[in-house]
This record gives structure tokens, C-alpha cells and sequence, in this order.
């Protein structure tokens, strides 16, 4: 592969990640509003410590290219319940496009997830890309 397909692999992995880095963060640093939505949703808050670490750990690994078809198929599948459990007032225009942000998150890492991370990836190196 040539070094500007390497480069756009790389920016690609970065920039589907970066949202899940960045929630994560938020979510951490603010714990108790992150669960009283999660109960307003009937969402069980139990599984917040879960939820961050797979945005965290999930979003480093793609960035790195490590382990990143199972990471990108975790964060995918994260993606599509929380349009569907956080997002589901489709009538109110924020709403939507919250879920389709969500959807097209997903899209993207089952897209990571079909094909390799590309050259410049821990995968790569380790010979599992």
C-alpha cells in the first residue's frame, strides 16, 4: 500500500475514534449526570464503568491498530444500542440526528471492521492485519 493510503487508513481510525475518546472522558469526569440519564432512560447505570472503558480501550486500540476488527465490531455494536436505547424519539429533530450520528458511527466501524487497518497499525506489524 502506498504511504497516502497509509496516511488516510491512519486519520481515518483516528478521526472515527475520536468522538468515542472524548465521550468517554466526559462521561468520567462527570459520573453522576452521566448516570441519572442512563436511569432516565431505564438504562441500568451499572454498566457505565463498562461503557467507558470499551470508548477509551476501544478508541486507543482502533487508533493504534490493535486488535482493531474486534474492537471496531465492540464499539459498533455499542453504537447501535445506545441509538436505539438513548435516541429513540425520532420525532424531535436533535434526537434524530443523534441516532443517525450513532448509526453512521456504527457503519463506519463495521466498515474498519471488514477491511484491514491498513499498514501503519499495531496489527500490521504483528502480522494479524
Amino acid at each position: 500500500m502506498s504511504t497516502p493510503e497509509n496516511l488516510l487508513d491512519l486519520i481515518g481510525r483516528i478521526l472515527m475514534s475520536a468522538i468515542f475518546v472524548v465521550v468517554g472522558l466526559q462521561q468520567m469526569l462527570n459520573l453522576e449526570a452521566t448516570r441519572a440519564y442512563m436511569d432516565l432512560h431505564g438504562v441500568l447505570s451499572a454498566f457505565l464503568p463498562v461503557a467507558i472503558a470499551l470508548e477509551l480501550l476501544g478508541a486507543v486500540a482502533i487508533i493504534l491498530g490493535y486488535w482493531t476488527r474486534i474492537f471496531a465490531f465492540l464499539l459498533a455494536a455499542f453504537s447501535i444500542a445506545t441509538a436505539f436505547l438513548f435516541h429513540d424519539d425520532l420525532a424531535n429533530l436533535m434526537e434524530l440526528e443523534l441516532f443517525l450520528r450513532d448509526i453512521a458511527m456504527a457503519g463506519g466501524m463495521l466498515v474498519l471492521c471488514a477491511h484491514t487497518p491498513g499498514e501503519w497499525s499495531l496489527d500490521a506489524r504483528r502480522g494479524t492485519a
